[in-house]
C-alpha cells in the first residue's frame, strides 16, 4: 500500500486521505521500509510566466522492506506545494487510486 499526502496528486482514495498531523522527533519510529540510495535531477527553467519558471525535480528512490517488517505495511510519502506528474514501481507507472 503506498499513501502520498500534501501532493496536488494523491495516490491513494479521498477517503485515505487524513489532514495534516504535525510530527514530533519524540513520536518518530523506524519506518518498515528502508531507503538505501537517493538520485535526484533538477531541471531549471528561467521563462517569463510563473509556469515557464517551474523547477522539474526528477528523483529515483531504492527502497526495500526492513527483516521483519510488516508486508502488508504502508509506504508514506509526504510532500508540500508538489505536484506528482508520474509514480512508478519497478517500472510500472501507478495510476491514481488504482495501483499498479
Amino acid at each position: 500500500n503506498l499513501n502520498l499526502r500534501g501532493g496536488s496528486v494523491l495516490m491513494s482514495s479521498a477517503s485515505d486521505q487524513a489532514a495534516p498531523v504535525e510530527k514530533f522527533r519524540k513520536d518518530y519510529a523506524p519506518t518498515p521500509y528502508a531507503i538505501s540510495e537517493i538520485e535526484l535531477d533538477f531541471s531549471l527553467h528561467d521563462g517569463e510566466t510563473a509556469e515557464s519558471r517551474a523547477t522539474t525535480v526528477t528523483s529515483r528512490l531504492h527502497v526495500s522492506r526492513r527483516p521483519g517488517a510488516d508486508a502488508g505495511a504502508s509506504l508514506d510519502l509526504d510532500g508540500e506545494d508538489l505536484e506528482l506528474v508520474s509514480l512508478a514501481v519497478d517500472g510500472v507507472e501507478l495510476t491514481p487510486g488504482g495501483g499498479a
